[in-house]
């Protein structure tokens, strides 16, 4: 009778161990597959980011800095005024 319940319980300990295995690997892929996508996503970003740099030491990018600076004066003093007709200006 007492060896029938170790053997049950010889049993049921193996199978919740078998189980935290189990466990353990599928969290063990998943992290791995979390390694994956950052180091994916990574290389994106360092691409765009290059991409960037170009375009921004480019001829064109540096020739038309002024009118970009322009614009974005523009934009700014357009909605400053509109602030001070309604009366929203908080100077």
């Amino acid at each position: 009778e007492t060896d029938k319940r170790w053997e049950a319980h010889i049993r049921k300990t193996e199978a919740l161990i078998t189980d935290q295995i189990t466990k353990i690997e599928n969290l063990r892929k998943e992290i791995e597959n979390d390694h994956k996508l950052i180091k994916e996503v990574t290389m994106e970003r360092d691409r765009w980011l290059s991409q960037t740099e170009m375009l921004r030491s480019s001829f064109s990018w540096r020739i038309t800095g002024p009118l970009r600076s322009a614009r974005r004066f523009q934009l700014q003093l357009k909605k400053n005024l509109k602030q001070v007709i309604n009366g929203t200006d908080s100077r």
